[in-house]
C-alpha cells in the first residue's frame, strides 16, 4: 500500500513538472509572436495583422515588433481587426 502511494505521488510530481514546462514554452512562444504598431505619437494599440482597419489611420509608419515589447509599453490589442 505504501509503495503504491509513493509511486502515485512520484507520477503526479513528474506530470506536474512536465505540465509547468510545457505551459512556459507555450507562453514564451505566444510572447515572441510578431504584431504591428503605428509609430505615431498618439498610437496606443497593437494589431495582429498589417492590414488591420485600425492601422489605416496611422499618421506615421507601421512597424513589425514582438508582442512582448508592446506589453512593456502599456499597449493594448486593437479590437477592430
Amino acid at each position: 500500500m505504501f509503495q503504491l502511494i509513493r509511486k502515485t505521488i512520484g507520477l503526479i510530481l513528474i506530470l506536474g513538472s512536465w505540465l509547468s514546462v510545457t505551459s512556459c514554452a507555450t507562453t514564451d512562444a505566444a510572447q515572441n509572436q510578431s504584431v504591428y504598431i503605428c509609430t505615431g505619437p498618439k498610437a496606443k494599440v497593437y494589431h495582429s495583422t498589417p492590414n488591420c482597419k485600425g492601422l489605416s489611420r496611422c499618421s506615421d509608419t507601421i512597424k513589425k515588433v514582438s508582442k512582448s515589447s508592446t506589453k512593456r509599453k502599456g499597449c493594448r490589442i486593437c479590437t477592430e481587426n
